[in-house]
Formats: C-alpha cells, structure tokens, sequence
C-alpha cells in the first residue's frame, strides 16, 4: 500500500471531497449568504439507489481484479516450480559424467546464474520494470560473472526473458554435446518440456499485467465515482449539523 499510487490518490480525493463537505457544513452554520444553498434538495432515496448502483459495479470490478490477482499469483508460482524441476532435473543428470569436475562445476555455475536472471527478467517485465538489465529489485545470483558483452546484449533486447531463455536452452544442449550430462537423450527431452512449460505460464501471466480492465467497465466506473463523491459532499454536509461528523463521513464514503 506505501508505494501504491492509486491509494495516495484515493487518499487525496477524499480528503478534498471531506474538506469541501465541511466548508459547506461550517458557511451553513456561520454565514447567512450560504443559506440559499441549501434550498437545493437531494432525496435520500435517490442517494441511497445511486449508492446501491455504484457498489454493484465496484463489486464486479473488485471481484474481477480478485480473480485476476490470484490467477497471475498461480501462474507465477507455477512457471517458478517448472523452472526449478528443471534446474534440478539438470543437475542430477551429470551426477555420472566423464568430464572433469572442473567443468561440471563451472556448467553449474553458469546455468544457476542464467536461471536466476531469467527468474528477475521475467518478473520484472511483469511488474512493469522491462526497463531494468540486473532486476535491482530482485534476487540475483552474481550476475557480474557474465560476460560484458552478453549483458551488453541483453541491455539493447526489447526481450529480455526470451533472450535469456535461449541462453538456457543453448547452454544445456552444448552440455549434452560436451557429455556433462551423460543421460540418453529421449530422458533429456523432459528438461526441454519442463523449461518451455514454465515460458508459456510466464506468457499466461504477462497478459493479466498488460492487458488493462476493459475500458467501458472502468469509465463506467470512475464516472460513477466522481458523481457519487459530488453527491455525498452535499449530502452529508445537510445531512449533519455539525462539520466534523460531516468532514468525517464525507472522507469514509
């Protein structure tokens, strides 16, 4: 909530919205010339329908977001857990390789810190934050090791996750071809199914992070908002006879 920028907005309006109904409240108490306004009539019945019709179409537009919050968060969880069946999956198949531990190890190295910044690629495209090369955000697991010019590559991509990606994938199948992972290659075939399952969950997530609410749902909306804010200012200001309970009132609906 501290860094969302719609809160601080809604946060704003409100409080304008309550300060504006307790000026109406504070000149109908002290100022005779403001009596005049208050010759303007605003039912209760009508209010309350509008009220009613309002919380419907925030109902719909909350329950909406609801939905898509925790359908990006299974999404996400589960593009993490292909990735990592697939790490794992990798590591135990050169548990028996012919080559040098040196080489083992160093493959390990490599493939950890490609899988780490492809985890912070991918998040941060969906959080908005395509811009970012290292995910200064994010985990990262010595992204410095690599080598300039791939970073310097991967800075002028407009894909960052698929570009790392394909760092992956090449990385394992020149592996295989060195023999680090000394597994038949149709059991090979699984680290492939496990990588490319987890790049289409992150293209399932990305699209609750880029494609908005429809707009005719959300001008519906905020038109309805900005009527119904107009409306509770006059209202609780000649529905109290006192300003903060009008101040109050006026800021909470």
């Amino acid at each position: 909530i501290v860094t969302n920028q719609t809160f601080y907005m809604a946060v704003g309006l409100a409080t304008v919205m309550g300060c504006l109904s307790g000026f109406l409240r504070y000149s109908r108490n002290n100022w005779e010339e403001a009596h005049s306004f208050y010759d303007i009539q605003v039912s209760t019945d009508t209010y309350a329908q509008f009220t009613g019709l309002m919380s419907l179409v925030l109902v719909f537009r909350t329950s909406q977001a609801y939905s898509r919050f925790w359908n990006g968060c299974d999404l996400a969880h589960q593009m993490t857990g292909d990735w990592f069946d697939a790490v794992s999956t990798i590591v135990a198949f050169t548990k028996h390789s012919e080559v040098s531990l040196d080489e083992i190890e160093s493959f390990k190295h490599l493939l950890i810190r490609l899988v780490s910044l492809l985890n912070a690629m991918v998040f941060a495209d969906m959080h908005g934050r395509g811009g970012m090369v290292f995910g200064d955000s994010y985990e990262l697991v010595d992204v410095r090791s690599l080598s300039r010019e791939s970073l310097l590559e991967l800075q002028e991509s407009v894909a960052r996750p698929e570009v790392v990606f394909q760092w992956v994938q090449s990385l394992v199948v020149e592996q295989m071809k060195t023999g680090v992972m000394s597994i038949p290659a149709p059991l090979l075939a699984r680290i492939f199914v496990d990588l490319g399952a987890g790049m289409v969950k992150y293209h399932e997530a990305r699209k609750f992070a880029s494609i908005p609410f429809p707009f005719p749902y959300a001008a519906t909306a905020e038109i309805l908002l900005i009527i119904h804010s107009a409306l509770t200012t006059v209202t609780m200001a000649k529905t109290f006879t006192q300003t903060a309970p009008a101040v109050l009132f006026s800021f909470i609906m």
